[in-house]
């Protein structure tokens, strides 16, 4: 609903040339020269939305999340190591760890 309400808050100059970029690129891949659909150069009536860094998943978030990372290695240079782990949630460490009637998806362990 955010998203929804502040779009005015979330616009800025910089998509400008995105959404010029944008509609060419629509053009150039889909160009209608037939003259049937005059409203074709017209913008569409849904819009687009654009989406804050805080929404999840969205690409502003995933960008922010990216940029935070590069901060990071500029600030203490590239890692030495990178640790990957993966375990099983039924495995009897996790699952003491849950309090009665909990599950893991509503843990922070």
């Amino acid at each position: 609903m955010f998203q929804k309400i502040n779009q005015k808050a979330l616009r800025a100059d910089t998509y400008k040339k995105i959404h010029e970029i944008t509609d060419k690129r629509r053009l150039d891949l889909a160009p209608r020269s037939d003259g049937m659909f005059p409203d074709d150069l017209k913008p569409p009536k849904v819009g687009r939305k654009i989406l804050s860094s805080s929404m999840i998943d969205s690409p502003r978030w995933y960008n922010a999340k990216f940029q935070d990372g590069m901060a990071i290695v500029r600030e203490y240079n590239k890692p030495d190591f990178f640790i990957f782990m993966t375990c099983n949630p039924k495995w009897p460490e996790i699952d003491s760890a849950l309090k009665k009637g909990q599950t893991l998806q509503d843990s922070q362990i």
